[in-house]
């Protein structure tokens, strides 16, 4: 699960690059970027991508027999495999938003940040996405498995 790590560290620290590479300083609330705003949106765009992207991919590459189906009796009972993948993708959305964003931007605005460092919300933000990848990859990958398996 290192891939899904490294590619929303990379994708995040090259989209922040090119958004950020004139300012010094970015404010918590920005009317062109902000730090709570981007944070929200990662986690709402992050989660839904990775599931979308994976499904697609390990279907691939379990009809292509790169991948195993899962056998009926490894597969887990998974309630939302049912769902269709967009509305798992939304679902995943929704936790991480609830989850990781809306506490993470009201614990730095208890804090007191008004702004930060361009270079070090970026390293910030790779690390970010990081972790965020190493959590919603591996869910949508045993989603994918177990869908493209039944």
């Amino acid at each position: 699960m290192l891939v899904p790590v490294i590619i929303n560290a990379l994708f995040n620290v090259l989209v922040l690059y090119l958004l950020l590479r004139q300012q010094e300083l970015i404010p918590l609330w920005g009317a062109k970027i902000g730090v709570g705003g981007d944070v929200i949106a990662t986690l709402i765009l992050l989660p839904a991508l990775t599931h979308l992207f994976g499904h697609k991919l390990i279907g691939s590459q379990i009809k292509s027999n790169k991948l195993p189906k899962l056998l009926a009796k490894d597969t887990p009972a998974l309630m939302f495999v049912s769902w269709a993948p967009w509305k798992t993708a939304c679902l995943l959305s929704v936790v991480g938003l609830l989850v990781f964003a809306l506490p993470l931007v009201g614990l730095l605005q208890l804090a007191g940040l008004e702004s930060m460092d361009a270079m070090a919300y970026i390293v910030f933000k790779a690390l970010w996405a990081g972790l965020l990848g190493a959590i919603f990859a591996p869910i949508s990958a045993l989603y994918a498995l177990v869908k493209h398996s039944q």
